[in-house]
């Protein structure tokens, strides 16, 4: 019944039949929510639409697209880069028209546990309970009480993954939406860790900068708000996954490395394009550092 009721209320939200703009940091979830959408032509307004009708008893949770990449991608689970360019093809082809650009893409949120903990736990348990849903409602997993469970914050390996993954966040097709807390370095298990007041008096400005200057570029740029999106390279021996977000004569290219090496960059589609951001400083338009992220475009 939970998720039914959350599925309706994202329906209700999504009818503002508006275009996704970028998160604002240290929003509070519903209002980001109604910020989320922000335009959408009116094909896409009656195509969610019509979802709404047709599966709001059976919407799963708005993490989904997300989940599938924080889970494979970020945690560093087994699956390989082509299986998760394959799921999120799937994932985005089950909707219609426009509606995955308004889908909210959560990676935590009050059902969870926070993504911080979720990344020092990576290595906690072999296999999933429920591989569709990534476990997200199995919180005997994630209490803090539960043998085993180590309710502290990641460690480097750990930080780098969390920037990796906001930076897909904010890349990413569909409006990016923030836990509260999140953004300023926050980590807990399943409830009631998860629902702490905002640890404004310990902010840590290296995570909170990992989702700043990202969604900076989604702002400057159309084509990570609307562009289509289309997966360049995968590379499951290395670990690189390349997509690329285009809007008319807008192109640009993330370069995701979760290799345990630096990657030699070497493809042709960051030709003629800028590095405009990555998570690590080091990292240049020749040579990505391992476990890191970067961002390739005009600049403006």
């Amino acid at each position: 019944m939970e998720r039914q009721n959350a599925g309706k209320a994202l329906c209700a939200v999504q009818r503002r039949g508006k275009e996704p703009d970028p998160v604002e940091l240290g929003q509070p979830a519903q209002s980001a929510a109604n910020d989320a959408a922000e335009a959408v032509e009116l094909r896409g307004q009656r195509a969610w639409l019509d979802h709404c009708a047709r599966d709001a008893e059976q919407v799963r949770q708005p993490e989904t697209q997300l989940a599938l990449a924080c889970s494979n991608v970020h945690y560093a689970r087994a699956a390989t880069e082509l299986l998760l360019a394959e799921r999120l093809d799937q994932e985005r082809n089950s909707h219609d028209g426009d509606t995955p650009y308004v889908l909210q893409n959560l990676v935590d949120s009050h059902d969870t546990q926070r993504v911080a903990s979720a990344i020092t736990n990576r290595a906690s348990f072999p296999d999933y309970c429920d591989p569709d849903s990534f476990d997200y409602d199995f919180g005997e997993r994630v209490y803090a009480r539960t043998p085993g469970y180590d309710n502290s914050p990641p460690e480097s390996d750990g930080l780098r993954l969390w920037k990796m993954l906001a930076l897909f966040q904010a890349t990413y097709v569909g409006a990016p939406m923030i836990y509260y807390g999140t953004e300023v370095g926050m980590w807990g298990a399943d409830d009631p860790e998860d629902r702490m007041p905002t640890w404004w008096h310990r902010m840590d400005d290296e995570i909170f900068k990992a989702y700043q200057m990202p969604l900076q570029l989604r702002h400057q740029y159309a084509a990570l708000r609307r562009g289509e999106f289309e997966v360049l390279e995968t590379r499951d021996d290395s670990q690189i996954f390349i997509f690329e977000r285009r809007l008319g004569q807008q192109r640009v290219v993330v370069v995701l490395n979760r290799g345990k090496d630096d990657f030699v960059i070497n493809d042709t589609s960051i030709n003629g394009l800028d590095q405009l951001y990555s998570t690590d400083p080091s990292a240049s338009a020749l040579r990505l550092p391992r476990l890191s992220g970067a961002v390739f475009g005009t600049k403006k």
